[in-house]
C-alpha cells in the first residue's frame, strides 16, 4: 500500500502597522517570491460627509478619499473609536466598516465585531525569513520587470519581444514619487 502526501503551501497576505515607528509592513507576492514591503504608514486625506446609513444594525457615516490613483468611499462607525480599517485604510474618527473604490472593483465589508477572549496577540510572523524591500523596490519588481518574465518564458529561440508601457490595473495605480515626477 502506498500513500501520497500532498503539501499545500498557502500564502497569507497581511498588513501590519507599527504605530511607534509610523511604518506599514505588507506581505506581498511577486510571481513566486514573497516579500515584506516596508513603507511609511499612509496618510489619507478623508473628506467627511453628512451622509449616514445602517450596516448590520450599526449606524455609519460616509467619507471619501483619493489614494494612489483611486477614489474610495468609506463608511465608518463613531461608536468604535478606533482609527483603523481594512487593507491600508485608517485615519477616520471611528472604525471603518465598509470601503470600496468608485468602480467597486475593490470592496471590503466587515462581517462581525467580537471581543477577543484572551489578551494574547495571535500575530506571529517570522519577519526574518522573508526578504524585506521598500515600496519603491516592490513597484519595480511588480510592474517594471515584466520584460524579464517574458524573457524567462519558454519562447522559441530567436523570438523578439517588444513590451510597451504596461498599464497598471492593480489596487494601486500611481505612487507618490510618480505624482511628484509629473509635477516637475
Amino acid at each position: 500500500m502506498t500513500s501520497t502526501i500532498i503539501s499545500l503551501f498557502i500564502s497569507v497576505r497581511f498588513n501590519y502597522f507599527d504605530f511607534k515607528k509610523n511604518v506599514l509592513s505588507s506581505k506581498e507576492k511577486v510571481v513566486n517570491d514573497e516579500y515584506i514591503v516596508k513603507e511609511k504608514a499612509p496618510v489619507f486625506n478623508w473628506v467627511l460627509l453628512n451622509e449616514k446609513k445602517s450596516i448590520g444594525g450599526l449606524n455609519v457615516i460616509k467619507a471619501v478619499t483619493n489614494y494612489r490613483g483611486r477614489k474610495y468611499i468609506a463608511w465608518y462607525s463613531d461608536k468604535y473609536l478606533i482609527r483603523f480599517g481594512p487593507w491600508k485604510f485608517s485615519g477616520l474618527p471611528g472604525l471603518i466598516v465598509e470601503v470600496y473604490d468608485e468602480t467597486k472593483r475593490y470592496h471590503w465589508k466587515m462581517k462581525s465585531i467580537r471581543k477577543n477572549k484572551t489578551e494574547k496577540n495571535n500575530f506571529n510572523v517570522d519577519f526574518d525569513s522573508i526578504k524585506e524591500i521598500s515600496i519603491k523596490e516592490y513597484v519595480v519588481l511588480r510592474y517594471d520587470k515584466k520584460i524579464e518574465l517574458i524573457n524567462r518564458s519558454k519562447l522559441p529561440r530567436g523570438t523578439k519581444v517588444e513590451v510597451g508601457k504596461i498599464n497598471r490595473n492593480g489596487i494601486e495605480l500611481v505612487f507618490e514619487w510618480e505624482e511628484e515626477k509629473k509635477k516637475q
